[in-house]
Protein backbone atom coordinates (compact mmCIF):
# COMPACT_ATOMS: atom_id res chain seq x y z
CA UNK A 1 0.00 0.00 0.00
CA UNK A 2 2.54 2.24 -1.32
CA UNK A 3 5.29 1.93 2.53
CA UNK A 4 7.14 -1.01 4.17
CA UNK A 5 6.93 -3.08 7.12
CA UNK A 6 9.08 -3.58 9.98
CA UNK A 7 8.51 -5.94 12.83
CA UNK A 8 9.78 -7.53 16.21
CA UNK A 9 9.11 -10.51 17.36
CA UNK A 10 9.86 -12.59 20.11
CA UNK A 11 10.46 -15.75 17.93
CA UNK A 12 9.41 -19.10 20.01
CA UNK A 13 12.12 -21.70 19.94
CA UNK A 14 11.92 -24.09 17.40
CA UNK A 15 10.77 -21.40 14.88
CA UNK A 16 13.00 -19.86 11.82
CA UNK A 17 12.50 -16.27 11.66
CA UNK A 18 13.03 -15.73 8.12
CA UNK A 19 9.81 -18.73 7.79
CA UNK A 20 7.85 -16.30 10.35
CA UNK A 21 8.90 -13.31 8.01
CA UNK A 22 7.43 -14.76 5.00
CA UNK A 23 4.09 -16.05 6.78
CA UNK A 24 3.75 -12.36 7.69
CA UNK A 25 4.25 -10.86 3.96
CA UNK A 26 2.34 -13.27 2.60
CA UNK A 27 -0.69 -12.35 5.06
CA UNK A 28 0.08 -8.60 4.20
CA UNK A 29 0.67 -9.59 0.45
CA UNK A 30 -3.18 -11.24 0.81
CA UNK A 31 -3.93 -8.14 2.24
CA UNK A 32 -2.92 -5.68 -0.02
CA UNK A 33 -3.97 -7.71 -3.42
CA UNK A 34 -7.92 -7.33 -1.62
CA UNK A 35 -7.99 -3.43 -0.04
CA UNK A 36 -5.08 -1.63 -1.99
CA UNK A 37 -6.12 1.76 -3.16
CA UNK A 38 -2.80 1.69 -4.98
CA UNK A 39 -3.95 -1.40 -7.15
CA UNK A 40 -6.57 -0.76 -9.42
CA UNK A 41 -7.49 -4.74 -9.70
CA UNK A 42 -7.58 -4.99 -6.02
CA UNK A 43 -11.60 -5.58 -4.38
CA UNK A 44 -11.33 -1.88 -2.93
CA UNK A 45 -10.67 -0.04 -6.41
CA UNK A 46 -13.18 -2.38 -8.03
CA UNK A 47 -15.28 -1.46 -5.00
CA UNK A 48 -14.25 2.41 -4.95
CA UNK A 49 -15.14 2.39 -9.55
CA UNK A 50 -18.33 0.69 -9.09
CA UNK A 51 -21.50 2.90 -9.72
CA UNK A 52 -24.31 3.59 -6.51
CA UNK A 53 -26.29 0.23 -6.73
CA UNK A 54 -23.70 -2.07 -7.89
CA UNK A 55 -23.15 -5.03 -6.90
CA UNK A 56 -19.40 -6.40 -7.03
CA UNK A 57 -17.86 -9.95 -5.57
CA UNK A 58 -16.00 -9.55 -2.11
CA UNK A 59 -13.64 -11.75 -0.04
CA UNK A 60 -14.58 -13.25 3.21
CA UNK A 61 -11.65 -11.24 4.25
CA UNK A 62 -12.63 -8.14 3.09
CA UNK A 63 -16.03 -8.69 4.43
CA UNK A 64 -14.75 -9.47 7.83
CA UNK A 65 -13.19 -5.91 7.80
CA UNK A 66 -16.63 -4.55 6.58
CA UNK A 67 -18.32 -6.25 9.39
CA UNK A 68 -16.00 -4.30 11.96
CA UNK A 69 -16.27 -0.85 10.24
CA UNK A 70 -20.07 -1.06 10.83
CA UNK A 71 -19.54 -1.75 14.55
CA UNK A 72 -17.18 1.35 14.46
CA UNK A 73 -19.61 3.63 12.69
CA UNK A 74 -22.05 2.88 15.14
CA UNK A 75 -19.94 3.14 17.93
CA UNK A 76 -18.68 7.07 16.54
CA UNK A 77 -22.50 7.41 15.80
CA UNK A 78 -21.26 7.60 11.82
CA UNK A 79 -18.30 9.86 12.70
CA UNK A 80 -16.10 7.30 11.33
CA UNK A 81 -17.56 6.14 7.64
CA UNK A 82 -15.48 3.96 5.49
CA UNK A 83 -18.37 4.55 2.48
CA UNK A 84 -17.72 8.15 2.87
CA UNK A 85 -15.38 9.35 -0.37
Amino acid sequence: MGTFWTAVVDVPPGTEALELGAVIQERLDAVDFVMSTWKGESELSRFNRAGRNVGIEISPMTMEVMGICEALVDATQGAFDPTVG
